[in-house]
């Protein structure tokens, strides 16, 4: 045993963050115009003819996103088939082959999470598609005056949101940007000092109330100094381990909104606070639009307006549709020296009041991907060694005496590292590069028992086997003699 300080070599560990990168990423929903409708009787031959010679999804996340694309273009479908009237009976039939779809998209989330590649990314896709899908079956809906019409439109909408609400409990929108998940592989167990660089977390206000959840439980921010958070170490086994960093909201980034005029339309405008290029933002706002049919928003660089980002948001009465949008350099054509980005809200009656009642929950967020790294690492023990006296019981087992222990130390066993070497008490890692060391953290007078496990499942079964051929060779026997007699 030896309390000084001594040094192991540093293993030091990148978690990869599972739902960062899908949250930072802009999913575009198209809805394809359908070639050939279901009442033409060329339909039932493009059907065999995409069975036949379509490619065939081959992992999980291939056949949920095979389903969502089935479900773009029944929805096209049903446009077509209620705008040009093409009668209730293939309505019917669209409408069944939906549900059913959506169906089994449904069935598949309870073994998304351990089957999906990256379940949180997949979950979170789902999710936008689903929002576009019922924003354009709920227009549909205004569109038409058939009560039969309606009421398949209705079914349909029941199932998004069944589908909805399953993938909500594998990453909720409460979830989204406050819980990140990681993977991590861990080849040597031991203790681990878990760091993330304080710049990587965005803008929030007390960074010493984030969590870390793991298989062991909780842990919380121990220091916070000017570049890294560090947290209370974690004892690893060996394996693939996920980790849940638990994040306090992050600060809205809006500027105060400030009346301009642009392209002959009353504004209402605002900027990122400290907008820098390298980061990604989430814009999101609920709209409705329930007094001008120009009423829009655009995006630009804050100088001459330049759009470069433009919606218009229909006139749809007290209708309320949530809209989300990722700003990045990614994801708009941004100059290299933009220094801000520039929001505003337009129409020609606009006014202050009309804006509040018609853009409601907005803002602005930075979309974090924290940079957590775990390092392998060991208290140090400044107090005198205890007392160690060890009785070599065989080969395989070790029964080691410790008296006067008043502090944690380093109990170190000089053979090659190997998980076959087991104790009863202490955590277990590899030390300087190539010998087993149990970090123990008990006082007072007792007993550590080392025992070299799978050699002795070996010793045990070689045992046995003796005791059988003994066995079966004193039956030979036995029987060999009263064959004589």
């Amino acid at each position: 045993a030896d309390s000084d300080t001594f040094t192991l070599s540093h293993t030091i560990l990148t978690p990869e963050c599972l739902s960062c990168q899908a949250e930072r990423e802009s999913t575009a929903v198209q809805f394809p115009e359908p070639r050939i409708l279901m009442d033409s009787s060329l339909y039932q031959f493009v059907e065999l003819r995409k069975r036949l010679l379509g490619r065939k999804p081959v992992t999980f996340d291939d056949r949920v996103f095979y389903l969502i694309g089935e479900t773009l273009l029944l929805a096209g479908q049903m446009k077509e088939l209620i705008e040009k009237d093409r009668g209730e009976y293939y309505i019917n039939i669209a409408r069944e082959k939906y549900i059913t779809t959506l169906t089994s998209l449904t069935n598949m989330i309870s073994s998304m999470v351990a089957s999906s590649n990256n379940s949180y990314s997949t979950a979170i896709i789902i999710q936008d598609y689903l929002r576009e899908e019922d924003e354009f079956l709920n227009d549909l809906v205004l569109k038409t005056n058939r009560k039969d019409q309606r009421i398949n439109l209705e079914l349909i909408l029941s199932a998004i949101g069944t589908l909805d609400r399953r993938a909500r409990e594998v990453l909720s929108p409460e979830q989204f940007n406050r819980i990140k998940a990681y993977t991590v592989s861990v080849q040597s167990e031991g203790l681990y000092t878990v760091l993330i660089e304080k710049e990587s977390l965005g803008r929030i206000a007390d960074k010493s109330t984030i969590t870390l959840r793991h298989v062991g439980g909780d842990t919380h921010v121990k220091q916070v100094d000017t570049s890294m958070l560090s947290f209370e170490d974690i004892a690893f086994s060996r394996g693939d381990h996920e980790l849940y960093l638990h994040l306090p909201p992050q600060q809205d980034l809006l500027t105060a909104f400030t009346n301009q005029e642009h392209a002959k339309r009353k504004c209402l405008v605002s900027s990122i606070d400290g907008f820098k290029r390298d980061n990604v933002y989430n814009l999101s706002f609920t709209v409705k639009n329930n007094f001008d049919p120009q009423f829009m928003f655009f995006v630009d660089e804050g100088e001459a307006y330049a759009p470069k980002l433009l919606d218009y948001f229909p006139v749809s009465g007290e209708r309320e549709k949530n809209r989300r949008y990722v700003l990045s350099t990614a994801t708009l054509p941004l100059k290299e020296t933009a220094t801000t980005v520039r929001i505003g809200f337009c129409a020609p009656s606009l006014t202050e009041e009309k804006f509040r009642q018609n853009i409601l929950n907005l803002s602005v967020v930075e979309l974090t991907a924290p940079r957590l790294s775990l390092i392998q690492t060991y208290k140090t023990t400044d107090a005198a060694s205890p007392n160690i006296q060890v009785e070599k019981q065989n080969q395989l087992t070790y029964k080691i005496r410790v008296t006067g222990s008043t502090s944690p130390f380093y109990l170190s066993f000089l053979t090659r590292y190997s998980p076959s070497w087991v104790s009863d008490l202490g955590t277990h890692t590899q030390g300087n590069d190539f010998n087993n060391v149990w970090y123990i953290d008990k006082k007072g007078d007792y007993t550590v028992r080392i025992s070299y496990v799978l050699q002795k499942h070996f010793v045990n079964g070689l045992f046995l086997s003796v005791i059988a051929l003994v066995v079966v060779f004193s039956v030979f026997i036995i029987i060999n003699k009263s064959k004589s007699k």
